[in-house]
């Protein structure tokens, strides 16, 4: 402070930062900004900083300031969820100010899964059912990561688990029972 390219108004200058959250390509905010203010009299010319702590590991925020009480605001991507950032003039981003007020729910998201269990043919190719257990979790959908941990209980040597649709899935040849990390589906089973 003391020098920058803000002129002082000689009033409460506030400062609001929001963390972002990208949704099928589009930035929502959370809609709970960070707050903070600061009287700028006597300041001359400045620089505004705020800083705060992204709970969320947001890939970006919004910040934002007012140099006559809300009346106006100007508004700026921080560029990434680092804290802190400095208001270095009154410009404004005008895409950052349409999306201030498109906020986001968390909701959530039903993953689908099917369990079938596996065996060896007479030939000695592993074969799995035709049958299977269909089981789910429901995941919060604001979750930036999560781990799905699957047990499972066969009779047979191996079995694999697929997405709902059949899309994807993982293979595992061992005993039942058996616990593990959803690895992230990568293997596609086309029969």
């Amino acid at each position: 402070m003391g020098s920058g390219g803000i002129t002082e108004v000689s009033n409460t200058i506030l400062l609001e930062v929001d963390s972002v959250l990208n949704i099928s390509g589009v930035d929502y905010v959370s809609g709970t900004p960070t707050s903070g203010s600061f009287d700028d009299t006597g300041l001359g010319t400045y620089d505004a900083e705020i800083a705060w702590t992204d709970n969320g590991n947001s890939a970006n925020s919004i910040a934002r300031i007012s140099v006559d009480s809300g009346s106006t605001w100007y508004y700026q991507f921080t560029g990434s969820s680092a804290s802190p950032y400095t208001f270095t003039s009154l410009s404004n981003d005008s895409s950052a100010e349409a999306r201030w007020g498109q906020t986001y729910t968390a909701g959530s998201i039903t993953h689908a899964f099917r369990a079938y269990g596996s065996g060896l043919s007479p030939s000695s190719v592993v074969v799995y059912s035709t049958t299977y257990g269909a089981y789910s979790a429901i995941i919060p959908a604001d979750s930036v990561r999560y781990l799905v941990l699957h047990t499972i209980t066969f009779s047979s040597f191996g079995y694999k688990i697929t997405d709902d649709a059949m899309s994807y899935g993982y293979a595992l040849s061992t005993s039942s029972p058996s616990t593990f990390g959803d690895p992230d589906y990568t293997t596609s089973f086309a029969s």
